[in-house]
């Protein structure tokens, strides 16, 4: 979902975001520099009541693995927000430097069987249940499995003789 865009504005790249609670109507992007490859690309500032400037989050440049393209993820944050919010910037014009900002809601962490919690990434701990029998895209790779493992359509039950269908009672 779409919640705000930032445009170059005299060599700076101010914007907005707004959704049902939040409205910050005067942001800017801050390059960062710096030699660690770990360091954000942008701070992100807000003009606070006072016309002050106040950092309340960053944006590290990423890239697409399916496309290449390059985008901005990070959040921002504060105490009048019960929680940050996690964004990225998406480039829509390369000729005035215009980015979208988009927000999606974060998965929430798995919790496995014993209380401890799995991550968003790919088990690394084998936990018994062994490999499966499907690859990456759901495609069966086991010896001797065809399409006569699927598994069978579902068949309609059969009613006895004197029982009638929750349907065709008349509520009295």
């Amino acid at each position: 979902m779409n919640i705000g865009s930032f445009k170059s504005t005299n060599g700076q790249l101010l914007g907005s975001i707004a959704t049902a609670h939040i409205d910050l109507p005067r942001l800017g992007l801050r390059p960062v520099e710096s030699d660690s490859d770990k360091a954000p690309a942008f701070e992100i500032m807000a003009l606070n009541i006072a016309r002050r400037w106040v950092q309340i989050g960053a944006l590290w440049e990423q890239t697409s693995n399916s496309s290449g393209e390059v985008f901005y993820q990070g959040r921002f944050d504060d105490p009048s927000l019960a929680a940050p919010v996690q964004v990225m910037l998406f480039r829509t014009d390369d000729e005035t430097e215009t980015y979208n900002v988009v927000w999606n809601r974060p998965l929430p962490r798995r919790e496995n069987l014993d209380g401890s919690r799995q991550g968003r990434g790919r088990r690394t701990v084998d936990d018994g249940f062994g490999t499966g029998n499907a690859d990456a895209n759901g495609q069966m790779v086991e010896e001797g499995a065809h399409d006569n493992d699927a598994i069978p359509p579902m068949t309609p039950t059969r009613r006895r003789k004197n029982e009638t269908p929750a349907h065709d009672t008349v509520a009295a």
